[in-house]
């Protein structure tokens, strides 16, 4: 305080100035004369006159009230806080900017939630209007005034109006709450709602809606506390939420929300387990699946399997626990039995006398020498077919079952004297121990045989072979053509293209004497013929028709080699060749003769190069052979004699036009002169 006059006579006007401190107002002046007792009258601006005395000046100065913020305390009973204001003289009067009192206030109580009391005494909290700038985490008192607070939001308003910037927070609730209004927290940056929810029944429509919208809306709901919650049917509209609950807490609804996650706190409850077990039963295991069908939790347990065994049937136990709780499965099997049928030619064992359905069985079928398999069959207790894979495995029936087995003999594609040859009459075709085939070497043999044709062929050989089927001659061995013999053509041998080739060799001699069918052909080869070292003597008369030796395929060519020797005598062609192959080759010390009524050889003869001596002839009932001049068709002659270097000379007897075959007796009665011999190779 401070006067502009510190000295004055009576009668005197002091003008009286204030210096309040910073925060503080002028409350009051006095002023008092000396004696201390006896006021002055101080004027409205401060001013008073000088008495006859000395003057005591006393100022007073006051400062406002500090705000204090609201607080929920332990109880969670909401208590106000109050707002800045001067107390004067038992009222109170507002702060105003610059400092100075303002005017007088009914309150000073300061709330950041607005409060309305409801009929069920208890209050609703219609909106927060506190500061948002650092609210990371918005708690609900329980009580305020002692009542309880029950309901949060007012219809069709934000929940949030406070003052600053909002920022992403949760919202912790308690027991008290139990409803929140409708469009409550409709778009706000609401992340999560904590606390105890166990009073909450109601979320009325789009209390939460788009909430968190910053955050793809993902909102997280702690509800759980048993009790159902009825929630409107667009309380979470558009919302990701996941919602941490206990098994018995149940909304009524999913609020038309996004997505929703159930996030459960307590303990799974469980009903019987899904059980799952392996083919072969060794293992199983037991799924249990909470029975709430929000939760989808299942919990997987290996089970102990035990197995026991009758005599018809198989039963195994699968056991499991679970949260002291014991559970079983069982799996009952019938075992039913193999019969195996008793089967001539061989024999047939399974790899079990019982079986379950669905077991593999496999058979073990074992032929006797010189048979195969024939079919091996699989029946069930109503006959109905089982089906046997190639490896002779099959699956079991739900039935017993009888497994028979049929075996043949194993038989060749090559015939002797109208004689099929199997494993069985191999080692002697013909019952008289002159003709035997080894099929290991594909090799006939022959000792002094003696074949009819029958069904058309003295020898058929139609085998597929990787080796060339091979005729050993040992003695003399003679095909010969008989009356009626079931076939208009025949063949001496028939030689088919199964095989890469043919070779007739030994020591001995083969004669093919036909001339009853109308057709015949003492050879007919589709590969590649080969004689080494036997002698070969074909004889097929009686129609221009016949063949001595039919080579006309294009693989077919005729080989002589190791001394071997071939006389052909033809009625028709001796040698009928293809014109594409080098068709003949006479070797060395080998001789080949080819006679016939009507054309020794049907196409040039593509000789082999180093043949010396090549004869041929007309008639030779008119003239002896001569010698070939290398420059006119083969074709043009009826004899055709080739003679390979050092071949041995000896004699051949001729009857009439035609070279008498072997042991043929020459008749007496002929005349001398139409007996002759020509000088040839042996």
């Amino acid at each position: 305080m401070d006067v502009d006059i510190k000295k004055a006579e009576p009668g005197t006007k002091i003008t009286i100035t204030s210096h309040p401190y910073s925060g503080s107002i002028l409350k009051s002046i006095t002023a008092v004369r000396s004696d201390g007792v006896e006021k002055v009258r101080i004027e409205d601006d401060n001013t008073f006159i000088m008495p006859d005395s000395d003057v005591i000046v006393t100022g007073e100065f006051i400062t406002p009230t500090d705000e204090t913020e609201p607080y929920i305390d332990k109880n969670g009973e909401y208590i106000l806080g109050t707002i800045k204001h001067f107390e004067i003289d038992g009222k109170n009067y507002a702060v105003n900017e610059d400092g100075s009192v303002g005017d007088e206030l009914d309150s000073v109580e300061l709330s950041y939630f607005d409060f309305a009391l409801l009929e069920d005494d208890t209050y609703q909290i219609r909106c927060y209007t506190g500061p948002m700038d650092n609210l990371s985490q918005l708690e609900i008192p329980k009580t305020f005034n002692g009542k309880a607070i029950t309901v949060l939001g007012d219809e069709e308003q934000s929940f949030m109006k406070g003052t600053g910037t909002q920022r992403a927070f949760s919202l912790v609730l308690n027991e008290n709450v139990t409803t929140i209004k409708g469009m409550a927290f409709f778009f706000t940056m609401l992340t999560a709602v904590r606390g105890d929810t166990s009073g909450l029944n109601q979320i009325k429509d789009s209390a939460f809606a788009l909430a968190n919208g910053t955050n793809d809306n993902k909102l997280e709901l702690y509800l759980d506390y048993p009790g159902r919650i009825t929630v409107d049917s667009s309380a979470f509209s558009f919302d990701n939420i996941t919602v941490r609950v206990k098994h018995a807490t149940t909304l009524s609804s999913e609020g038309f929300a996004s997505s929703i996650k159930y996030n459960f706190t307590d303990a799974h409850t469980y009903g019987e387990p899904v059980w799952t077990w392996t083919d072969n039963c060794k293992s199983a295991t037991a799924t249990f699946i909470c029975t709430d069908t929000r939760c989808k939790y299942d919990k997987t347990v290996e089970a102990d399997v035990t197995r026991v065994e009758s005599e018809d049937n198989i039963i195994y136990t699968a056991t499991a626990e679970l949260n002291g709780k014991t559970y079983t499965d069982k799996k009952d099997f019938s075992l039913y039995g193999i019969n195996v049928a008793d089967s001539a030619n061989g024999t047939v064992t399974a790899d079990k006398n019982k079986a379950l359905m669905g077991d593999t069985v496999n058979l073990t079928v074992t032929p006797d020498d010189g048979y195969k398999i024939k079919s091996v069959t699989v029946t069930d207790s109503e006959g109905k077919a089982v089906s046997v894979d190639n490896n002779y495995s099959f699956v079991m029936p739900a039935s017993d079952v009888t497994v028979k087995a049929e075996f043949k003999v194993i038989t060749y594609n090559i015939s002797v004297g109208g004689v099929g040859i199997n494993a069985k009459n191999c080692s002697d075709i013909l019952g008289d121990g002159t003709a035997s085939y080894n099929y290991g070497t594909n090799t006939l043999t022959l000792t002094n045989a003696d074949i009819e044709v029958k069904k058309g062929n003295g020898i058929r050989y139609n085998e597929s072979a990787i080796r060339p089927f091979t005729i050993v001659l040992n003695g003399a061995n003679r095909i010969t053509e008989v009356k009626d013999n079931g076939s208009d053509t025949c063949y001496g041998m028939a030689l088919f293209a199964n095989a890469p080739g043919f070779i007739i060799s030994g020591s001995g001699s083969l004669s093919i004497k036909m001339n009853s069918a109308s057709l015949r052909a003492g050879i007919h080869a589709r590969k590649a013929v080969t004689v080494s070292g036997a002698k070969v003597y074909i004889d097929v008369t009686g129609s221009e028709k016949d063949v001595g030796i039919d080579l006309k395929y294009s693989d077919s060519v005729l080989v002589l080699e190791n001394g071997a020797r071939m006389n052909i005598r033809s009625g028709g062609i001796a040698l009928q060749s293809n014109s594409n192959v080098r068709n003949l080759n006479v070797g060395d010390d080998c001789f080949f003769e080819a006679i016939s009524d009507t054309q020794a050889v049907n196409r040039n003869l593509n000789l082999t190069e180093g043949h010396p001596t090549v004869k041929v002839g007309t008639d030779l009932s008119k003239s002896a052979p001569f010698s070939w001049d290398e420059k006119t068709s083969l074709t043009s002659y009826k004899y055709i004699s080739i003679r390979g270097i050092n071949a041995p000379c000896t004699v051949i007897w001729m009857i009439w036009s035609r070279s008498a075959a072997v042991r043929e007796t020459i008749p007496i009665k002929i005349p001398a002169k139409k007996r002759s011999c020509s000088l040839s190779s042996k």
